[in-house]
């Protein structure tokens, strides 16, 4: 049987740490955390 990890990737948003699950982009990530990205 195989075993499966959940995938996740740090990143640092205006000296934030944050981190991605498997799937959220970088706008996802960046909403959840109040943090505003303009177009």
């Amino acid at each position: 049987m195989s075993t499966r990890t959940k995938a996740s990737v740090s990143l640092t948003v205006d000296g934030r740490k944050l981190s991605a699950k498997a799937g959220e982009t970088v706008l996802d990530v960046a909403r959840r955390n109040g943090i505003d990205i303009p177009a």
